[in-house]
């Protein structure tokens, strides 16, 4: 299999099957969000964790005395995270149609989980104001596409069109893709949005889009939710998803960035607002 291989999933995925639960709480107690949650959660229960995975969230706010349910498409990953995590409540279902009554949450919790659809995450934010109570929030994450990822895609999308066409692979002598290409899966996503991609045996695949703050806005005003607090998180980590190896090292361990020489100056140049991960909101029923 030859398209690009993402090594800071592997990196992500190898680490955390050998990270105990017991690191990995300590590792959300370190993160940037807990001082979020901290501020908003307590007076806005009960909690819905959408797109909850394993769980490991949901085990914080268990921890922390919060009533906690965890929505998850899998079946399987909701019987794994309830049997590990006593005094939590799995569900599986679509975050677009979830199975709970109007209003029955005081906040809603989505990390970096709305953005995995083509159509965009309209639906799932009005899913969200639906469930919530007169006075709940949300606080949803996404990928930030700032400049500096702006700038490395400028130069790195056309570059990989090229490099996986086919006539490139025959001169080159490369083997043929087989499956879907890559300007087909181009074509199902929403040009103005920054979508990246993934390749598997059946050919590119959608993986997620990148937004600006100018469009997150925008969808959370069409849903009828109202930012109350907007703010870039986890530059060390934009940086090193954003150029990989050339910024530094992921520790899986304790789920940290190490940036080296050339990510620190990155950093020190663009400042969190142009290099930052993920976009993170605070929003209410507006």
């Amino acid at each position: 299999m030859d398209p690009d291989v993402n090594p800071v999933k592997g990196e992500f995925e190898t680490g955390y099957l050998r990270v105990s639960l017991r690191q990995r709480l300590l590792n959300c107690e370190n993160s940037d969000l807990a001082p979020v949650f901290k501020r908003w959660l307590p007076s806005n229960q009960p909690v819905l964790e959408a797109g909850a995975g394993v769980g490991i969230w949901v085990a914080w706010f268990v921890k922390n005395n919060w009533k906690t349910v965890g929505l998850e498409w899998s079946e399987t990953l909701c019987a794994k995270a309830g049997k590990k995590i006593p005094g939590a409540f799995f569900t599986a279902a679509d975050m677009r149609f979830m199975p709970f009554t109007d209003g029955a949450f005081g906040s809603v919790v989505a990390l970096g989980s709305i953005e995995h659809l083509s159509e965009g995450p309209l639906r799932m934010l009005s899913e969200f104001r639906r469930v919530l109570g007169k006075d709940g929030i949300a606080v949803i994450t996404v990928p930030c596409n700032g400049p500096l990822r702006r700038v490395v895609r400028s130069v790195k999308s056309p570059l990989r069109m090229i490099k996986y066409s086919p006539l490139f692979r025959k001169i080159t002598g490369k083997p043929f893709l087989e499956g879907k290409n890559l300007r087909a899966a181009l074509r199902e996503t929403v040009q103005d949005w920054a979508a990246e991609f993934h390749y598997d045996r059946s050919g590119w695949h959608f993986y997620e889009y990148q937004f600006t703050a100018s469009q997150m806005r925008a969808f959370f005003q069409e849903a009828g939710l109202t930012v109350i607090e907007e703010s870039v998180i986890m530059a060390d980590s934009g940086i090193y998803n954003t150029l990989r190896g050339l910024a530094g090292r992921y520790d899986p361990v304790s789920g940290r960035v190490f940036l080296s020489a050339t990510g620190k100056i990155i950093k020190r140049f663009f400042g969190t607002n142009a290099t930052g991960h993920m976009l993170c909101y605070v929003v209410g029923k507006g």
